[in-house]
């Protein structure tokens, strides 16, 4: 039921993304919510949750925004699968850690889109696409990363309350 909602959250940021989120343009660069989103619910769930959410999300960009279909998906499922790891290491408590993992995602999430968009196409201008791409739209959804940990931190402990209240249901349920 926790996948259910984080996949219903996740696919009103990707419909906020494709819609009223150019309103919140700085020079012509917008944050990346999906990835936000990915990034901290596998570092608050795990590996396995993070790398389900991250391929359900990049499939349905890939599907309702792109030209071709697998490249967010594969990214998004690996950035998840990633942030999974730190799960061990991580306490809520402390915002650095998830500011420091959700910066170095789209660091890696904006190389791969280069080498994909770009590089394969000829473009070599590497330099200029990381100063004026990848660096401002890391640093742009590192900030608004900190403002939604809470609201995902919020959201991960309602999803498992849910699951706790379902499992609940299910024993009793098999009792009668």
């Amino acid at each position: 039921m926790s996948q259910l909602l984080a996949g219903v959250i996740g696919f009103l940021l990707l419909l906020g993304e494709g819609t009223w989120l150019h309103y919140a343009e700085l020079a012509s660069i917008t944050p990346n919510l999906t990835l936000i989103f990915v990034v901290l619910w596998g570092l608050l769930k795990g590996s396995r949750r993070g790398r389900y959410l991250g391929l359900a999300l990049g499939l349905l960009q890939d599907f309702l925004f792109c030209r071709y279909i697998g490249f967010y998906g594969m990214v998004y499922y690996l950035l998840g699968h990633s942030s999974g790891y730190f799960q061990k290491d991580f306490y809520q408590s402390h915002a650095i850690l998830p500011l420091l993992i959700v910066a170095g995602a789209d660091l890696i999430y904006g190389f791969l889109q280069y080498l994909v968009y770009c590089f394969f196409a000829g473009d070599l201008a590497i330099g200029y696409y990381l100063l004026h791409r990848i660096l401002p739209e890391m640093c742009y959804t590192a900030m608004i990363s900190v403002i939604l940990y809470p609201f995902v931190c919020w959201l991960s402990r309602m999803a498992e309350k849910i699951d706790s209240n379902m499992s609940k249901l299910r024993k009793v349920g098999k009792r009668e």
